[in-house]
């Protein structure tokens, strides 16, 4: 809500839905009855940058959501859970809409996965809303693509998506690499099953 992320805290018998800023220390407050904002306490702070979604996927090759370095699996809907939600009984929910930010339900029970994250690796074969890329020009106006340290350069546009392939033209130590992904309209990404065979290049 303009621009802030707030966590659903609870709900009264008299149909009011009490909300607060995911920041810890906030007072940011918002309470809703029947659809309208009957109060509000403001933030003291700025909202965060938003830049969208990012993403790893599990072991068994399923999409995991990345909020707040806490890792969220997709439930049914809009609907995505905490992983915790089993081994810590964490009934932390995320309700995600296409265009909107992220709403966050109940506090989390267990520590960040911080590791998890920074081993992970993004989906493959699947479409990612609202990634976090940066699109770039070379010097003669060649569009580029940047999606998580890696670069694309475009390779075939159809009506409705665009092909990319990796911009890495020198073959290194092991051969060119063929790693491809494929953009939407709506902004979304979905990655080749081909891995990069080099290190990223951005930081």
């Amino acid at each position: 809500m303009n621009g802030y992320r707030l966590r659903l805290e609870r709900s009264s018998n008299k149909g009011i839905v009490y909300w607060r800023c995911v920041k810890g220390n906030c007072r940011g407050r918002v309470n809703i009855s029947k659809g309208k904002i009957i109060k509000k306490q403001p933030h003291d702070h700025e909202p965060p940058d938003y830049v969208g979604l990012d993403f790893i996927y599990s072991q068994r090759g399923h999409p995991l959501l990345i909020i707040d370095d806490y890792l969220f699996r997709h439930n049914r809907g809009h609907y995505w859970r905490c992983i915790g939600c089993t081994k810590y009984s964490c009934r932390s929910r995320v309700i995600l809409k296409p265009g909107r930010q992220p709403w966050c339900i109940g506090e989390h029970t267990h520590p960040q996965e911080t590791e998890k994250i920074r081993c992970g690796s993004p989906p493959v074969a699947v479409w990612i809303p609202n990634p976090k890329v940066i699109f770039t020009e070379t010097e003669r106006g060649r569009q580029l693509l940047n999606f998580r340290g890696y670069t694309y350069k475009k390779e075939t546009t159809f009506k409705t998506s665009i092909n990319w392939i990796c911009a890495e033209d020198k073959e290194n130590r092991n051969g060119a690499c063929n790693a491809r992904c494929v953009t939407r309209q709506d902004g979304a990404i979905k990655l080749g099953r081909r891995r990069h065979n080099h290190s990223n290049t951005l930081t």
